[in-house]
């Protein structure tokens, strides 16, 4: 039979935690932490050395500096494929560079980008060991080649007050060129595309805490607003359409694609444009009659939508089975020839514990609202489709209270049935793969741990690839990289009375995104986010493997940023 392919929508969303309180210390040496105040003191000093990089005004520092773009060692990484050339340098073939100091380091590094220097500069202190600090330094903007960005790892050594460098040491760095480009490759077409009708306009360009103002409590218009979309083609014209989750008290929106690719309100007449605050949503064929159905979740219910034609909508169904969902994914788990729905769920229900006001622990929490897998038995006597709880049958009830935010299908031990992979928020990740038993019914068993799939990271969003193209499957999660986490878990004050192995459970949660490649024996996965270089996806929310260059092989996008009160440019 022909395999249905995978169909996710990611819904982003946010938690308090240890990473995120650790950004902010009111009076950090008030509180006794006094390397948070001396990164408080370094970071102001490092905004002020990147605004001087951006104007190209003098710098007149004397500090003993390393080579900060070298002239040797760089690799240049495959595929090599226009628009994009990126070289990695590699200090252990590097020739030998002479010491110099700060300011004609910097120079060199900023003719990179030819006499206007770099458009753009920015450090990340993401580490403190006495007066030494370990950052991140970013730069981009055009060059005589194209467009051009450095990504390094730096260590100074600072004065006693962490307001002087005294030296300077590259660790890493990175360069890539968008060759012969003088624009980005990706431009942001929203005002193009959206309908011009300024009542459309003003629900959107208003942020959640300007409706909050206006509407009643009772609508559970949710302060985070974690609203996702879906994608699909609701007309039946060829044209991809978008459909547009609101929080409480908004209508969702459903956009149709016109030809020139702008988007045109079919809302009022889709039926679809209720007020119930909506977190996740998909367009799928539910009954198999050619066109795209559409599946939400409401606090109350998941709802599920027959599509009439014209994209005109009927709610059929909802299911209380699963209240409160958020984001869904969609596979035929069963070969029964009909979609069936996962339900990732975050809180539990009032009945079942929500008042416990946080996770417990963060790292292994199993105190969420329990995720849901609902059958689809395809139309039934009197009904559009016939549905029920196949949680626990299908063994999906084991380590399935982790305050989930997404998942995804797939077949990830290559043996050609779709398993499940679900990343959570305070509990670990959990993967299960299906098998089937004598009576043919489909069997999950949960296997992260024994697959080499422990993450035990924010988890946010999952995408999976091959992405070293050696036919077996990968899989990217997106979690959150705290700079101040990465600082505060490694300080001796940190959670004195720990062993090492707890504290290292924090330390993995404020790391990043990660990266597992599939094994080629089929027996599990590799940790490989370090040596790829792709757990620095800031505050990730959504990621998704595409192919952006056309070049064969699958890329990374990560959807990144988060409200930093006195720092708004952070994301």
């Amino acid at each position: 039979m022909k395999r249905a392919l995978p169909t996710i929508v990611i819904v982003a969303g946010a938690a308090i935690s240890m990473a995120r309180a650790a950004d902010s210390f009111p009076n950090a040496q008030a509180e006794g932490w006094s390397s948070e105040a001396f990164a408080e003191k370094a970071s102001a000093a490092l905004k002020s050395l990147a605004a001087q990089i951006v104007a190209g005004e003098e710098i007149t520092s004397d500090a003993t500096c390393s080579a900060l773009r070298p002239s040797t060692g760089f690799n240049t990484l495959r595929p090599a494929t226009p628009p994009f050339v990126v070289r990695r340098w590699d200090r252990n073939t590097a020739r030998k560079e002479g010491l110099t100091t700060l300011a004609p380091a910097l120079g060199n590094l900023r003719s990179a980008f030819g006499a206007d220097g770099p458009a753009r500069a920015e450090f990340k202190l993401f580490g403190v060991a006495g007066n030494t600090t370990r950052q991140y330094f970013s730069a981009s903007g055009p060059s005589a080649d194209g467009l051009l960005e450095i990504e390094a790892t730096w260590n100074i050594k600072w004065n006693a007050e962490g307001t002087v460098i005294e030296e300077v040491w590259l660790e890493a760095h990175e360069e890539t060129l968008a060759t012969k480009r003088k624009s980005p490759l990706f431009t942001d077409v929203t005002d193009a595309v959206l309908p011009r009708d300024p009542e459309i306009r003003r629900q959107y360009l208003h942020g959640t805490d300007y409706w909050r103002q206006r509407i009643e409590v009772f609508n559970r218009m949710f302060k985070f607003a974690y609203c996702g979309l879906a994608i699909g083609d609701a007309d039946g014209d060829g044209l991809d359409d978008l459909f547009s989750c609101q929080n409480g008290g908004l209508p969702n929106r459903l956009f149709l694609q016109n030809k020139d690719g702008t988007l045109r309100d079919a809302t009022a007449r889709s039926g679809l444009g209720i007020l119930d605050a909506t977190q996740g949503a998909l367009f799928l064929d539910l009954d198999n009659d050619g066109d795209q159905d559409l599946v939400a979740t409401t606090p109350s219910a998941v709802v599920f939508y027959e599509n009439t034609g014209g994209a005109k909508f009927v709610a059929r169904l909802r299911s209380r089975v699963a209240e409160n969902g958020y984001s869904l994914a969609a596979i035929d788990y069963d070969g029964n020839g009909f979609l069936d729905i996962y339900v990732c769920r975050y809180q539990a229900d009032k009945k079942k514990g929500a008042q416990l006001a946080v996770p417990v622990p963060y790292f292994n929490a199993n105190n969420g609202g329990a995720n849901y897998l609902i059958r689809n038995r395809g139309p039934g006597e009197g009904v559009w489709l016939k549905l029920d709880d196949a949680t626990a049958e299908a063994g999906l009830d084991a380590k399935n209270s982790r305050f989930s935010f997404a998942a995804v299908w797939d077949d990830l031990d290559s043996d050609g049935d779709f398993d499940l992979y679900v990343a959570n928020d305070f509990g670990r990740n959990v993967c299960y793969l299906n098998g089937l038993v004598p009576d043919g019914v489909a069997r999950f068993r949960e296997v992260a741990m024994a697959s080499g799939l422990k993450d035990g990271g924010f988890g946010m969003s999952v995408t999976t690839a091959d992405f070293n193209r050696d036919g077996r499957r990968d899989l990217y999660v997106g979690n959150m990289f705290s700079a101040a986490g990465n600082r505060v878990t490694r300080q001796s004050k940190f959670r004195p009375g720990d062993d090492d192995d707890l504290k290292a459970e924090f330390q993995r949660m404020a790391r990043g995104n990660s990266l597992y490649l599939g094994r080629k024996d089929g027996l599990g996965f590799d940790d490989i986010s370090v040596a790829s270089g792709t757990t620095m996806g800031r505050w990730s929310w959504s990621s998704i493997a595409a192919d952006i260059n056309n070049d064969g092989w699958e890329d990374l996008l990560v959807a990144n940023g988060y409200v930093t009160g006195p720092q708004p440019d952070d994301l």
